[in-house]
């Protein structure tokens, strides 16, 4: 099981690895208590700033995100019924010129060893939560940096675009290249960062207002 908080302006990521219990439920939710406290001890720093973010709470408020498969968000939402579920976090990836051998999970069901992925199932069960999106560009075993740069990806970015709005008006947090600075994803930053450019330029092309874009690294706080 692995545990992971992210701190992005107030949004809190609690992805949770393997089958919930209720100790697991237990160390997700101590560990948002430890960064409510962390959160509340810095909250004059940069405070300018987080008004500014798109999607962001409302003051002295903290948006939770559980995750990190959908069978693993079904079973804490039944282990901890009283979580009204804010926000759910989600993976897919973004490897292949051809829609049909990319996007795993958006139109059927992906699994990357955790749990089945299927963004149908969860958006459905969970119709008022936000949801962020890890959007993987991994390229240990292929040039995709270059590849989506260059434009070369653009039919799958364009079908990926096209689910994104239409889940509108539902906030979308896009996590580009998650974990940008893991060597587990052999990024090199200027090919990530062109990358990362074009995919936000396509997305403003079409004008869509349902998400906000998300720089993360791959460090946490446990």
């Amino acid at each position: 099981m692995r545990t992971k908080i992210r701190k992005q302006h107030r949004y809190l990521f609690c992805n949770i690895t393997g089958l919930i219990d209720l100790t697991k439920a237990t160390i997700c939710l101590f560990a948002a208590f430890s960064f409510f406290c962390l959160a509340a001890c810095s909250a004059h720093i940069h405070r300018s700033t987080i008004n500014n973010g798109k999607f962001v709470p409302a003051e002295n408020k903290i948006l939770m995100f559980i995750g990190q498969d959908s069978d693993t968000v079904a079973d804490y939402h039944k282990e901890v019924p009283e979580d009204k579920i804010e926000g759910v976090t989600l993976y897919t990836s973004l490897l292949s010129a051809s829609p049909e051998k990319t996007l795993p999970a958006i139109h059927s069901p992906g699994n990357w060893g955790a749990g089945d992925t299927d963004f149908q199932k969860t958006l459905t069960q969970f119709p008022s939560a936000s949801l962020a999106i890890g959007l993987s560009m991994a390229q240990c075993q292929h040039d995709h940096l270059f590849q989506i740069a260059q434009g070369h990806y653009d039919e799958s970015l364009d079908v990926f675009i096209d689910f994104i709005q239409s889940i509108a008006p539902r906030p979308v947090f896009l996590r580009i290249g998650y974990e940008f600075d893991g060597p587990w994803n052999c990024y090199t930053p200027t090919p990530y960062k062109e990358a990362y450019r074009h995919i936000v330029k396509r997305f403003r092309a079409r004008n869509i207002q349902n998400v906000a874009f998300v720089w993360q690294s791959g460090r946490t706080l446990v």
